[in-house]
């Protein structure tokens, strides 16, 4: 059970970057695309292209990971 916690973070994660760009919305407690940054590696200085190498970064991680219909929304796909 405890395997799945490290994915939980990741989609949350996404899901929250996802939020952000698609509502404005903006989370407490430190910046989300900093969070994501830290995760990936990612050089991007947006949330949508963060966000995009982020969910790269993930599905590298677990294969088969498909990403909400809003994170895929907040992509621009």
């Amino acid at each position: 059970m405890t395997e799945n916690v490290p994915m939980f973070k990741a989609s949350q994660v996404a899901a929250a970057l996802g939020l952000e760009i698609n509502s404005g919305l903006k989370f407490g407690g430190g910046s989300v695309m900093n969070l994501a940054k830290k995760y990936c590696g990612s050089p991007k200085r947006t949330k949508r292209g963060v966000l995009v190498d982020y969910v790269a970064w993930i599905k590298e991680q677990v294969p088969g990971y498909e990403p909400t219909p809003s994170v895929t929304k907040a992509m621009g796909k």
